[in-house]
């Protein structure tokens, strides 16, 4: 999954996260966010909003969701979905400022979150509000150098 997840990220520009996604205790969870992989590496963006919708509803762990709204805010924004991306984006950034959230699992949350900041200056980029965009970007950065996450960092 976690190789999937990178050649997603390579070939869209997003970053695209599970990597705490193939620990879940949730089988459904696990099936739902691979086949969201699979098909976006295939580029079946159509059945990836399908896989979405069916995810959305499922019961999950605060990190399962974290990485559903980041990835599916991906989804979005390959689409051309600015505006839905922005909203998942905003969503998994929600849960990732809990502070409740931040102490049970730590790296990850960090880690959504600088991912996330970094897409959503991607949005604003595409839309032509480059010193917003400057702002969410900056904020990644910080975020990235913080945690020695080099390939972010690059990004």
């Amino acid at each position: 999954m976690q190789e999937k997840s990178q050649r997603v990220t390579e070939k869209t520009g997003v970053y695209f996260y599970v990597d705490g996604t193939p620990y879940s205790e949730e089988d459904e969870v696990k099936r739902c966010i691979a086949n969201l992989l699979k098909y976006a590496e295939e580029e079946n963006w159509k059945n990836c909003v399908q896989i979405i919708r069916d995810c959305e509803v499922l019961t999950m762990s605060p990190l399962d969701r974290m990485s559903l709204y980041l990835n599916s805010g991906n989804v979005f924004s390959v689409l051309g979905g600015l505006n839905d991306a922005k909203n998942y984006y905003e969503n998994a950034l929600k849960i990732t400022e809990k502070e409740r959230i931040r102490e049970i699992y730590k790296d990850e949350a960090i880690y959504i979150k600088g991912a996330t900041l970094g897409n959503i200056g991607v949005i604003y980029s595409a839309k032509g509000e480059l010193d917003e965009a400057l702002k969410y970007h900056q904020e990644a950065l910080k975020i990235h150098r913080e945690i020695g996450y080099r390939q972010g960092e690059a990004r």
